[in-house]
């Protein structure tokens, strides 16, 4: 009987650890009390910082935050820039980003050097029928920010949903640019025919042994292949942890890649990542 209630008592304690280890996972290593207050306030202290955002010729001096390694953009603004209006419907609380231009601006709020208190934001922003905001319970954190009256989004949301890009010049200022027809970004998955087939002889032959088996490896201009980088990058990083790109050209079965490579370094571990390019001949652009 003593056996069996020891056996009863250390079941009782696995299941309690095992159910414990799952809430811990469930409200993200907080407690049970911490997360459920910040469930409800999902409010937080940020350091706003500076930055200078270009779309071609046109720019805004604004304050942005960082949180988890992504930027946070005042959404009136940067969407004003790029050319688009955004419009709140108190109705149906909802906010929709429109593709026409505003004649009157907002001004961009500048915070100074000094924390502020932000908030999540709980109206979705839509472009179009397109969701760009996640508000769902499950997350940790939430893609919008309410900063003292002002909306703050993930720019990698904006520019993704709008079809732009974002990268930062050797002077730390912000660019947008569209995105150039002739690129298109392939998954990079196992499975994809052209990557399997491709980091096979990539991984296992020199670059002269490519050459000397004749793996065509096509010349793009410089302006294509600087894109090509510059879209990779924002596809996996923002700049904390950033350290350079990589890039060669190959065909397959009559199609021409672009391969990037974007160096990463976190927690003192380097590594690299990859996107594939398939690069659109131009009249085949001209002709649509």
């Amino acid at each position: 009987m003593k056996a069996l209630k020891c056996a009863l008592l250390i079941s009782i304690m696995l299941i309690g650890s095992a159910y414990t280890a799952q809430a811990e996972e469930q409200t993200y290593g907080l407690s049970m009390e911490q997360y459920e207050k910040y469930s409800v306030q999902r409010s937080s202290v940020v350091n706003m910082i500076p930055l200078t955002i270009w779309y071609g010729e046109d720019r805004i001096n604004c304050d942005v935050f960082y949180s988890k390694e992504k930027i946070y953009v005042p959404l009136r603004n940067v969407a004003e820039m790029l050319g688009r209006t955004v419009i709140y419907d108190g109705g149906k609380n909802v906010i929709s980003i429109i593709g026409t231009e505003t004649e009157n601006k907002a001004d961009v709020i500048r915070f100074g050097a000094r924390d502020v208190t932000v908030n999540q934001n709980k109206t979705p922003v839509y472009l179009g029928d397109k969701e760009i905001t996640a508000l769902k319970n499950s997350e940790y954190f939430e893609s919008g920010f309410n900063c003292e009256g002002t909306l703050y989004i993930r720019l990698k949301d904006l520019t993704d949903a709008i079809g732009y890009y974002s990268y930062y010049d050797e002077n730390m200022q912000l660019h947008i640019s569209d995105v150039s027809e002739r690129l298109k970004m392939l998954p990079i998955k196992e499975g994809t025919e052209v990557y399997e087939e491709y980091m096979e002889y990539k991984g296992n032959l020199p670059y002269e042994e490519s050459v000397e088996l004749n793996i065509h490896r096509p010349i793009f201009s410089r302006e294509l292949m600087t894109e090509a980088e510059r879209r990779a990058w924002n596809y996996y990083s923002q700049p904390h942890h950033y350290d350079d790109t990589s890039s060669s050209t190959f065909s397959y079965k009559g199609k021409d890649y672009i391969d990037v490579t974007v160096g990463m370094d976190q927690l003192d571990i380097s590594f690299g990542k990859a996107i594939i390019f398939e690069v659109l001949p131009e009249e085949e652009i001209q002709s649509k």
